[in-house]
């Protein structure tokens, strides 16, 4: 790989974990204030709105998911007229497909609050948040080719800043809205408010990175929304196995057990999400990065990107994720108080199956770049087919917990299925890479994950005070990841080449020429 792409991968990456590790933060600060304010039932409702968010946004037949690769690949060959015609032909394609989008949503309004057990009579507020995240939606949609130019173009440090100070207004406008009264309603204003600053703060400072940058409509063209259109038809089919696999289980909570439990559920799932998010930042900058050594014709670099982000993605999230399986409890009476048990034993429930499924992550972002996208989509099918039956006879039988065991053993299903058929067309044997990738960092972390989780069963779970609740967990943090790390470099698992990595990267040279001056 050569120093440049490598430096730019390694530079987005920095910040997109600063990035998203502040807006997670904020997210955690805000989720106890929200549900103590509006209420379990309440917050339940706000949790199945992006939900349905989510599947209205499949109605664009994947324009969206696609802006970053095709964006990408114009800017690789300096073609500024090409992404002018994506970014406006996106923008007239969203003008057209609005009307029948809002139509849809309006019609189908009282089918979707009759399967989600929603009283409007008890939450009348709750019909106007469903009619305004719609609204948000359609908007924020027609302009997103122009703030995902920033991601196509590789300037994903920008798109994290602006992430940043987003959260800024939107802090300030909940705690606003929510002390002078509001409820769902005050959360649309909020979430309003922040997502259109960030909107125009992004397309601000793509038009000063791309200065060619021009919002004409007239540019719309249909061969261009053709050549997109058959891409984003296959990453929509992955992106409503997504939508299945981790959203749905919601609506279904709320269908069989009741739109207060859906809350529960949220938090638990939500635990684990937000967690899986941390590795997962990995994969932000390989989308364009993949897409731009494929355009190169660089199948040994690619490959090698796969391996080592694969490696490094296993060196993260084996010990968060299993970390978060043996502390949940304690996790939960920090964050949320009592009265939440059940959340941590849905965390617990998830965890394996979260694990499983971020293994796959940086294959999925290689197969896109290399125009490859239909063995996520075989999986994706896959894994929908096999949520959908668990779910409907698990929840039907067991209720939540019931959903809980079904959506973890769907998320093992789809990436075994990728990472065989995958590994067929690259013609290099999965067993083999996955040992390499994956294996010492598991051998690090099994010991103290078993011991952690057995004297937290006997000893820790039923502790009911959040003071010493955060003693017990920052005291088994600093144990478990100073083991692993030990283990970790006992095992060898890092070598010549990933310590040449850390040492001659963009990261490390910043931090020599401010603190050493050396060069």
């Amino acid at each position: 790989m050569s120093t440049a792409i490598r430096d730019k991968i390694i530079r987005n990456t920095l910040y997109s974990i600063i990035g998203r590790i502040w807006t997670i933060i904020i997210g955690l600060l805000l989720i106890p204030y929200i549900v103590n304010i509006v209420g379990i039932e309440r917050f339940g409702v706000w949790s199945l709105l992006s939900v349905l968010v989510g599947y209205f946004a499949l109605l664009d037949f994947g324009v969206g998911v696609s802006y970053t690769r095709f964006i990408a690949e114009a800017y690789a060959q300096k073609n500024d007229i090409e992404i002018n015609r994506i970014v406006n032909s996106g923008f007239v394609f969203y003008f057209f497909i609005a009307v029948p989008l809002f139509l849809i949503s309006y019609f189908g309004q009282g089918i979707i609050f009759s399967f989600l057990q929603i009283d409007v009579h008890s939450l009348p507020d709750a019909v106007f948040a469903y009619y305004g995240v719609i609204i948000l939606f359609i908007s924020t949609a027609a302009m997103s080719g122009f703030s995902t130019i920033l991601q196509g173009i590789q300037r994903i440090d920008i798109t994290n800043k602006v992430a940043i100070v987003v959260t800024i207004p939107n802090v300030i406008a909940t705690v606003y809205f929510l002390q002078n009264g509001f409820k769902l309603d005050g959360l649309l204003w909020a979430t309003s408010i922040s997502t259109m600053f960030g909107l125009v703060l992004s397309i601000y400072f793509a038009k000063k990175c791309l200065p060619s940058l021009q919002f004409n409509p007239l540019l719309f063209s249909w061969k261009t929304i053709t050549r997109i259109l058959p891409f984003g038809l296959k990453l929509q089919f992955a992106k409503l196995a997504d939508i299945i696999t981790f959203q749905t289980d919601r609506a279904f909570v709320s269908y069989f057990t009741g739109v207060s439990s859906v809350t529960y559920y949220h938090l638990g799932s939500q635990l684990n999400w937000r967690i899986r998010d941390i590795p997962l930042l990995l994969l932000t900058s390989l989308l364009p990065a993949t897409s731009e050594l494929h355009t190169l014709n660089e199948k040994d670099k690619l490959y090698n990107l796969y391996f080592r982000g694969t490696k490094y993605l296993a060196v993260i999230a084996i010990p968060l994720m299993l970390f978060i399986g043996t502390t949940s409890h304690l996790i939960m009476m920090v964050w949320m108080g009592p009265g939440y048990s059940l959340s941590g034993y849905i965390s617990q429930i998830l965890v394996v199956g979260y694990l499983i499924n971020v293994f796959v992550g940086v294959g999925v972002i290689v197969a896109a770049g290399m125009n490859k996208p239909e063995y996520q989509l075989h999986s994706a099918i896959l894994t929908s087919v096999v949520n959908i039956v668990l779910v409907i006879f698990c929840g039907k039988l067991w209720g939540i917990i019931g959903i809980a065991f079904a959506i973890s053993i769907s998320l093992m299903v789809g990436p075994v299925y990728f990472v065989v058929t995958f590994h067929r067309h690259i013609q290099n044997p999965a067993g083999q890479f996955l040992k390499n990738a994956v294996i010492k960092p598991l051998k690090a972390v099994l010991g103290g994950t078993i011991f952690f989780l057995v004297v937290n069963i006997y000893y820790f779970n039923s502790v009911d005070n959040r003071f010493t609740g955060g003693v017990i967990l920052f005291l088994e943090l600093v144990i478990f990841f100073s083991i692993y790390i030990f283990l970790l470099i006992k095992l060898s698992h890092f070598d010549d080449v990933d310590k040449e990595l850390f040492m001659n990267n963009y990261l490390w040279s910043k931090f020599k020429n401010k603190w050493f001056h050396i060069k």
